[in-house]
């Protein structure tokens, strides 16, 4: 269980070591195939969701404080329905790397290759102190938020069993 110790840092390790890298699957394969490569078991993913990244969520145990190794996830980094409550949750996940105060740094995968980025939570919307997640399209309507922190959705962890 990620808690700091070597199952942690294994974890880091894992994803870490793809930086810079392309990878083929999509973020949530990312993040199974960093576990695997460290070696933790991840808990059976629920059927009923809308995605993987969902599924990793639901299956792990949500924390207010994150730690290195435990997965932080994102809403509406891209639409994949139509607007609406409740819709394009769930669309992004990434490896906790390291945690300093509000700012999380974060491995994940985006366009098609392994990316080190950084968000601040008690800054959500300050661009110096978040990096993009998502693309500035010609069809955006309003006020479309881009930046890590605007996106933020919330930090699980594995149970401590795992």
């Amino acid at each position: 269980m990620p808690d700091g110790g070597v199952p942690a840092r294994a974890v880091v390790s894992a994803a870490r070591s793809r930086v810079g890298k392309p990878f083929a699957g999509d973020c949530s394969t990312f993040v199974l195939r960093v576990f695997r490569d460290a070696r933790i078991a991840v808990p059976a993913l629920p059927s009923r969701t809308k995605s993987t990244s969902e599924a990793l969520f639901r299956s792990l145990t949500p924390v207010r404080r994150p730690r290195a190794g435990d997965i932080v996830v994102f809403h509406r980094t891209y639409d994949r329905e139509r607007p609406g409550p409740g819709r394009n949750l769930f669309t992004h996940v990434g490896v906790v790397e390291s945690v300093h105060g509000d700012r999380v740094t974060f491995i994940h995968r985006l366009g098609r290759t392994v990316l080190r980025s950084t968000m601040n939570t008690a800054r959500p919307h300050d661009p110096r102190e978040n990096d993009p997640l998502r693309r500035r399209r010609a069809t955006d309507v309003g006020k479309q938020r881009y930046l890590a922190g605007e996106l933020f959705a919330g930090f699980a962890r594995l149970p401590r069993n795992s």
